[in-house]
């Protein structure tokens, strides 16, 4: 983990990523895995590695409790980047009723309200 953070705070996603996603399958008992899929999609986002961040942060935020809130709130971002309003209110909304931090859950809720009124209006 020490070593992605290292590549994430030098602003290398791409290499963080690997190094995040690694650890899972190198260290599947670990209690850091969760973290490390978070680290890993939040690398991608930042990398602009779309169906990196889906695949890292899908089944963290499938998990639910806070891991699982945080990890909606960055799918949404993502699917917000790609155009994508409706995917995102969905999974918004998902995440929201997953439960876990309440302060993530009203960033979720707020994210969804301005996914809505954002792509009501015509571009």
């Amino acid at each position: 983990m020490r070593e992605g953070a290292a590549l994430y705070e030098a602003k290398q996603y791409p290499q963080a990523i690997k190094i995040y996603a690694s650890l899972p399958v190198r260290f599947p008992q670990s209690k850091f895995v969760s973290a490390a899929h978070l680290a890993a999609g939040k690398s991608a986002y930042l990398a602009g590695d779309f169906g990196t961040v889906r695949a890292q942060l899908g089944p963290i935020s499938e998990a639910g409790g806070p891991d699982g809130v945080e990890a909606a709130h960055w799918l949404v971002r993502s699917l917000l980047k790609q155009q994508k309003p409706a995917d995102a209110l969905a999974a918004a909304e998902k995440g929201a009723r997953q439960g876990g931090q309440r302060s993530l859950r009203r960033r979720l809720g707020a994210r969804s309200g301005r996914c809505t009124l954002r792509f009501a209006r015509p571009p």
